[in-house]
């Protein structure tokens, strides 16, 4: 997904044959389907989605944070920073960075080598951290019936359980000088896409810190 600030609607469960067939009936976005193995860590009442990532050789760490909901429509507002995506060594700063985000006390005086260190240190410092690996494969298309082009995930998670998730994605290219008729246009934008869409459907509307409690079975 793109970095900055977007309204964005997710949902998983499975998926209609005839809603699966008006979203792979989009223009496809890219041309490969993308095999992605996320590690979220999670920690009950941390509204931020953190996730370690490993792409080729490279790995890093994540953040995006939830700036709003708007619980009408079922979307919430997000922000990625280009800036808040780091790769390994983690300097003292972001060590720092990723407490104050979880509620944890981590020192903050070298920095971390790799993705098990980061782990190890989590959970020395609290039995609540919890790192769920996620093993999916997606395609992206777009949706472009209103002035501003909605991204449409569409993911086969394989692991930890095996389901189906679709994001929508607004395409605005928000940011902080966005005028609040911008920031509502886009809202509108991913809504009539969902609903243009048919979802959710057989799907049930939830992001990916709703659903990870699920999965490893804990209350959130």
């Amino acid at each position: 997904m793109a970095y900055g600030l977007h309204w964005e609607w997710r949902g998983f469960g499975h998926l209609d044959d005839r809603i699966r067939q008006r979203i792979t009936g989009l223009r496809p976005l890219g041309s490969q389907l993308a095999t992605v193995c996320d590690r979220y860590i999670w920690i009950p009442g941390c509204s931020a989605n953190v996730k370690l990532r490993s792409w080729g050789s490279i790995a890093g760490l994540k953040f995006k944070r939830l700036i709003e909901e708007d619980r009408q429509s079922q979307l919430q507002l997000w922000l990625e920073r280009p800036e808040e995506d780091y790769t390994f060594p983690i300097q003292p700063p972001v060590i720092l960075e990723l407490a104050k985000i979880l509620g944890v006390e981590l020192p903050g005086d070298r920095a971390i080598g790799d993705s098990r260190e980061l782990i190890t240190m989590l959970q020395n410092a609290t039995a609540d951290a919890c790192v769920v690996r996620v093993e999916k494969s997606r395609r992206a298309f777009i949706w472009d019936h209103t002035r501003d082009a909605v991204l449409v995930d569409l993911a086969e998670i394989r692991a930890p359980v095996e389901t189906t998730t679709v994001g929508l994605e607004d395409t605005a290219h928000l940011g902080d000088r966005s005028s609040a008729a911008e920031v509502r246009a886009a809202n509108r934008s991913v809504t009539a896409a969902k609903a243009d869409l048919g979802l959710p459907a057989s799907l049930e509307t939830k992001s990916y810190l709703d659903i990870l409690p699920i999965w490893i079975g804990v209350d959130s």
